[in-house]
């Protein structure tokens, strides 16, 4: 968001070293207007969700195509959360048939 907004305020994104590298002159490259930064922003959104929900579609298609699979989970997940009481971070880290399911391994 940040170079996004960069693009729109000065029509160019700060170098890594944190230096003001103005337009050059020579590429006549301008700022970049409302309509076109929101079409970038869509984007990135779009790119994140996709991808979660196309993981999360295809790990819930293959346990219900694969009893097994979704017993062994199942039975993973319960025994985690008694452990530590509930589901938190370090929980989910303990689950290892979770990772695999979701990874495809």
């Amino acid at each position: 968001m940040d170079q996004v907004i960069q693009l729109m305020t000065k029509g160019y994104v700060n170098s890594d070293d944190g230096k003001d590298t103005p337009q050059d002159p020579v590429t006549g490259i301008e700022k970049i207007t409302l309509l076109e930064a929101a079409a970038q922003v869509f984007i990135f959104w779009f790119g994140g969700f996709e991808t979660s929900s196309t993981t999360a579609t295809y790990c819930l298609y293959e346990m219900a195509m694969n009893q097994d699979i979704q017993e062994k989970l199942a039975d993973e997940i319960n025994s985690v959360s008694q452990k530590f009481g509930g589901l938190s971070y370090e929980s989910i880290m303990e689950m290892t048939y979770l990772d695999k399911v979701i990874s495809g391994q």
